[in-house]
């Protein structure tokens, strides 16, 4: 086997390997690794609706590019969502802040 033979061998493998690469993220959705996107847990009705069937949560917008608030309408308590994670919007005492009409201790 000359050295041109060897190049031509190392290059055929090379072409191969790029192809299973590519076959490989076509099939995993463009996607290195693959995964799976679903819950172990079972599905419960109480974090979609409440009794009344009202939905339990709503989102709405702030003056805030990608900032919006999350009402939590079983407990009435606020929460600020941002691309980077989801935190209780306090008061002055730093307890939550609650939809008025939500609580029914108020």
């Amino acid at each position: 086997m000359s050295i041109r033979d060897g190049i031509k061998l190392g290059i055929g493998v090379l072409v191969v390997e790029l192809a299973f690469a590519v076959i490989s993220l076509m099939w995993n959705g463009g996607s290195h690794f693959a995964t799976t996107k679903y819950s172990t847990w079972p599905k419960s009705a109480e974090f979609y609706q409440l009794s009344t069937g009202q939905d339990r949560f709503s989102e709405h917008e702030t003056n805030f590019e990608a900032v919006t608030v999350v009402v939590d309408h079983q407990t009435g308590v606020e929460y600020l969502r941002t691309p980077d994670g989801i935190c209780p919007l306090l008061d002055v005492d730093g307890e939550p802040l609650r939809e008025a009409e939500a609580g029914a201790d108020e």
